[in-house]
């Protein structure tokens, strides 16, 4: 197996199990930091109100910095989760366009690996053309690198056998 799909498909499994919760976790911090720089203005209005308590407005100001405190820290982890969501979608979007113009290509080779070879590959070929319409662009992604990797193990299989044939 080639090196540059062994990364793909090492890509394409980080990609598929870490994208989702990446993405919530982009929508999480994002709101909580909004909703956190709402209270810090909150309390910076009632700072200037003449009807509040002098205590009650040391303490605010206490967690006016407190709170600006705590965006910075989830700020930082809001830019890395984001960072990473955005490597994830470009490798998503690069492969995406290599498996629009090699998919049907790929498709008909692997196809032509006989069942009795490779059952696994064929039964898998049934239910991703079986689920054609509800499957996502990750998962075309993942089955197509699947394909690539039954065809280079099948190419690497036959020829290792032909040879301990021909001895």
């Amino acid at each position: 197996m080639s090196e540059s799909h062994k990364e793909k498909v090492a890509m394409a499994r980080e990609v598929g199990k870490l994208l989702p919760e990446t993405k919530e976790k982009v929508s999480f911090y994002k709101e909580i930091i909004e909703a956190e720089q709402e209270l810090i203005e909150a309390y910076t209005k009632r700072q200037s109100s003449p009807f509040v308590f002098a205590s009650t407005k040391a303490k605010e100001k206490a967690e006016i910095i407190k709170l600006r405190n705590a965006i910075l820290q989830k700020q930082k982890v809001y830019e890395s989760y984001l960072r990473r969501k955005t490597e994830y979608e470009k490798w998503l979007d690069e492969m995406a366009l290599e498996v629009a113009e090699k998919f049907d290509e790929v498709m008909t080779e692997a196809k032509e690996i006989p069942y009795a070879v490779n059952p696994r590959l064929q039964d898998g070929i049934k239910k991703f053309e079986s689920l054609m319409d509800v499957n996502t662009l990750q998962d075309k992604v993942e089955f197509y690198l699947f394909l690539k990797n039954e065809i280079l193990n099948y190419k690497n299989f036959s020829k290792k056998r032909n040879a301990q044939v021909g001895v």
